[in-house]
């Protein structure tokens, strides 16, 4: 036998406040033969290295790595028949920073927050003037207000904030006069992070910030972050670990948001047959103040199949509770509202359910910010695909086609905006 074992020395990544759920960083491994052949894959974390039998190979053993921005590290070992061998990933070069070296594996590891020196043309500095306000969700709406940071960091590449968040449903927004306003979902009940860095891209399209969110719930984290960019094989790896989904789902009243992760997991992997039902109804009934289990529990009465009329009735209704309760802290939450009301249009027989409308603005404004849902708009009950920038009241369209800025935001959006202005915003440059 040839045993093979890996290690994840990422002890940079942990940096986190001290108070508040914390879980180890696990990422997914594939054990190459020399000519690129698949011999084993699975997952090693922080805490728990993995462990590989590697006896069908004839010469040297290559370990490839995957972080969740599709970047790979892969590292060779020889290990004669008999014998044991190891390999240990570490972040000696991972970042500058200790405080964001969390965030690296999402962005890769060409970003500027992993290189020893700033790219020339590369520099938070020109954001200054980003202004951020925070959304609030309680009653049936939505309340600005300002942003209160608990904890702040800076360097020249990168500007970040730390919040203890209570449990409600809440959104970041950002914007300025060449970043079009967005909102950033942010995941309530403890401690939060969020950075900001410049986006590398070429890609015009691309938004010009880049906005990273985590709550320290890593486990859960890295497989939200491979669905949002469809690696199911880095997921599936991720969640053989310990195996995750299903654990993360047990502890839901301990954690009510990992459990969140784990349900989407097992809803896109077809796996949610093997959890007891009533887990997803209690996801639905002991936390009201989450957004995402209502979707969650209307797609599993989508997948099991309609036995009567009411069937219908009821997964609509959980459609509308999801929406009544703000929106999806993740971005997988937009894609199963997207394929609920596909399929509740035609079976509920009324197309013109404002539930659908609500869905199709949602979907159509959407943004990127990874696992978490993103969109567009200049207020949260009024998302929109249009891009404006400025400062709040003072509205412009990005692309400037529009003859006026009247003309884009009309009389409900500008009453909105003037409303919005009062209740005070704050630059970057101000929190940091």
């Amino acid at each position: 036998m040839k045993a093979l074992t890996v290690f994840l020395n990422y002890s940079s990544t942990e940096a986190s406040p001290a108070s508040g759920r914390q879980t180890p960083l696990a990422l997914p491994l594939r054990v190459l033969d020399a000519d690129g052949s698949l011999i084993a894959e699975g997952a090693a974390s922080t805490t728990l290295p993995a462990k590989f039998d590697i006896s069908a190979i004839d010469g040297p053993a290559f370990v490839r790595l995957t972080w969740p921005s599709g970047k790979t590290q892969t590292q060779r070992v020889d290990v004669e028949e008999g014998g044991a061998g190891s390999v240990s990933f570490d972040d000696a070069r991972i970042s500058r920073n200790e405080w964001s070296a969390w965030a690296v594996p999402r962005l890769g590891e060409e970003s500027s927050l992993a290189t020893p020196e700033l790219p020339s043309g590369v520099s938070i500095d020109k954001f200054d003037r980003v202004w951020l306000r925070m959304w609030t969700y309680e009653a049936g709406s939505w309340t600005p207000s300002r942003v209160e940071a608990g904890q702040a960091y800076r360097n020249d590449a990168a500007r970040q904030l730390d919040f203890e968040l209570d449990t409600r449903c809440r959104l970041l927004q950002l914007g300025g006069a060449n970043v079009p306003w967005r909102f950033v979902a942010l995941p309530g009940g403890g401690s939060c992070r969020v950075l900001l860095t410049p986006n590398e891209s070429t890609d015009p399209r691309a938004e010009p910030l880049k906005v990273i969110v985590t709550s320290f719930r890593r486990d859960a984290e890295a497989l939200l972050e491979f669905l949002a960019r469809d690696s199911l094989r880095a997921a599936t790896a991720v969640a053989s670990y310990q195996p995750l989904a299903k654990q993360l789902m047990e502890n839901k009243n301990e954690d009510p948001v990992s459990a969140v992760a784990g349900a989407y997991f097992l809803l896109r992997t077809d796996r949610w047959r093997t959890i007891p039902r009533d887990w997803f109804d209690n996801l639905v009934q002991r936390f009201p103040w989450l957004s995402d289990p209502p979707v969650i529990r209307c797609m599993l009465m989508i997948r099991h199949g309609f036995s009567a009329d009411s069937d219908a009735a009821q997964a609509l209704a959980l459609l509308r509770t999801c929406l009544d309760r703000g929106v999806p802290m993740f971005s997988e939450g937009l894609l199963l509202l997207q394929e609920a009301a596909s399929v509740l249009r035609s079976a509920s027989g009324s197309g013109r359910e404002g539930v659908f409308e609500q869905v199709e603005r949602l979907t159509a404004s959407q943004a990127w910010a990874g696992a978490a849902l993103s969109f567009y708009g200049e207020t949260p009950d009024q998302p929109s695909p249009e891009r404006i920038v400025g400062l709040p009241g003072r509205a412009r369209p990005h692309a400037r086609k529009a003859s006026s800025p009247q003309a884009l935001l009309g009389p409900q959006l500008k009453a909105a905006a003037r409303a919005d202005a009062e209740a005070g915003f704050s630059f970057l440059r101000d929190l940091t």
